[in-house]
C-alpha cells in the first residue's frame, strides 16, 4: 500500500517507522500512528479503519505430524505462539453460541513480531493466535489452517490517530484517505476475513 500511495503521489514523501511500541506522536512528531488494538484509550483523534478477527492457525505440515486438535481445551497441551506484547497473551478466550471458554497456554514461542509468529505456525513449528491482517492471505491459500473458524477469538480495531483534525496537513489526509480507500469495507468490516469453505 506505501509503494501504491507513494507511485501515486510522487510529491509526498514518507518517513516509515515499524513499532510496537504506542509512540507519543506529539512530543515524537509524527504526523499520525496506525495502532491497532483491542480498545483504545488516548487523547488522540481516533478514526477506526477497519476490524480484523483472531484465528487459530496451524500449518497442514503440523497438523499431519500432531493431528488437529478437535476441541480447544486441547491447546493446553499443545505447542503454541503467541504475542509478547503488550504483556504476554498465554489466555486464549474462545466465544460460540453464547458459551465462552478460556483456555491457559503454555507458549513454545513468544515474540514481538506477527511476521515472526506467522513464518513460525507457518513452519510448522506450533499453533498460533494471530489476527487476519496477519494470517489471512495465507488461510486463503491454504498455507494455513483455522482450526475453530466457527468460534470468535478476538477481534482488533485497526485505528488511524492524529494529533489535531483542524490543522491536520494536506499530505496527511490524503493518506489517511488512501489508506481508508486501500483497505476498503468500513469501520466495522474485517476486510481480511477468511471465509472457509463448507
Amino acid at each position: 500500500m506505501i509503494a501504491a500511495f507513494l507511485d501515486r503521489l510522487p510529491a509526498i514523501d514518507i518517513a516509515l517507522d515499524l513499532t510496537n511500541r504506542s509512540v507519543d506522536i506529539v512530543q515524537e512528531g509524527y504526523d499520525l500512528a496506525i495502532r491497532i488494538a483491542r480498545d483504545l484509550d488516548t487523547s488522540l483523534v481516533g478514526r477506526r479503519i477497519a476490524l480484523s478477527r483472531f484465528h487459530v492457525v496451524a500449518s497442514p505440515a503440523y497438523l499431519a505430524r500432531e493431528g488437529r486438535p478437535m476441541e480447544p481445551a486441547e491447546l493446553a497441551r499443545r505447542q503454541c505462539l503467541t504475542f509478547a506484547v503488550p504483556q504476554p497473551l498465554t489466555t486464549w478466550t474462545f466465544s460460540h453460541g453464547g458459551e465462552t471458554r478460556q483456555v491457559k497456554i503454555t507458549p513454545r514461542m513468544l515474540s514481538t513480531s506477527a511476521e515472526a509468529l506467522l513464518q513460525t505456525a507457518r513452519a510448522g513449528v506450533g499453533i498460533g493466535l494471530l489476527p487476519t491482517f496477519v494470517c489471512g492471505e495465507m488461510l486463503t491459500r491454504g498455507e494455513l489452517v483455522s482450526l475453530f473458524p466457527d468460534c470468535e477469538c478476538g477481534v482488533l480495531g485497526i485505528y488511524i490517530l492524529f494529533p489535531h483534525r483542524t490543522l491536520l496537513p494536506a499530505r496527511v489526509r490524503l493518506f489517511i484517505d488512501f489508506l481508508v480507500e486501500a483497505i476498503g469495507g468500513g469501520a466495522d468490516r474485517d476486510p481480511w476475513e477468511f471465509r472457509p469453505e463448507n
